[in-house]
């Protein structure tokens, strides 16, 4: 199917260029046979140099024409087109490559980040969990020294009291005694 689109441009384009080529020649033999007299002031010299310019580009223009078909038939565009297609889709998973590898790094770096700040909760949690205890048991400590203290203070108070209580009563007996003597005497 492309071999006949193909064939079937190439005849098109052949009979294009066949047809502008004998137009524009007829043109020009037109121009040299049925010269007609110039209105405007120009030389023989300058009209010759005008035909002779016009017949240089009816002249190249085939052969623009031939070479432009030579360059740019549609097989060979359509070459070059899967050529660049294939360029661009080759650049194009390179850059998919670099970025999915990027992002993979960047993901591992996240990842060990994410593991470093748990393995830091994790030792600030222990860390935070041993000062509690250490606090509490310093507190039952200082509950300990306190009830003793105050077990001490307690028994001291006791003590002084009862001191004071036996000091009285033998005192008083004493000076009851002694009162009891002296007026009896």
């Amino acid at each position: 199917m492309n071999y006949n689109s193909d064939s079937n441009t190439t005849r098109t384009e052949n009979s294009l260029v066949e047809n502008l080529t004998k137009k524009n020649a007829q043109g020009i033999t037109e121009m040299q046979k049925n010269a007609l007299p110039v209105m405007v002031p120009i030389q023989e010299k300058d009209w010759d140099t005008m035909v002779s310019l016009l017949q240089s580009a009816v002249d190249f223009q085939p052969k623009v024409y031939e070479l432009m078909r030579t360059l740019l038939t549609v097989s060979k565009m359509k070459s070059m087109m899967e050529q660049w297609s294939e360029t661009e889709q080759g650049q194009f998973d390179k850059a998919i490559k670099e970025m999915t590898y990027k992002l993979s790094s960047q993901q591992t770096a996240v990842e060990n980040i994410l593991l470093q700040m748990k393995n830091h909760e994790q030792q600030a949690g222990s860390h935070l969990e041993k000062v509690m205890n250490d606090t509490l048991e310093q507190g039952k400590e200082l509950e300990k020294a306190i009830a003793k203290a105050q077990e001490k203070t307690d028994r001291r108070t006791w003590i002084i009291r009862t001191a004071i209580s036996v000091g009285a009563s033998v005192l008083a007996a004493v000076l009851s005694t002694l009162l009891c003597v002296l007026w009896l005497a």
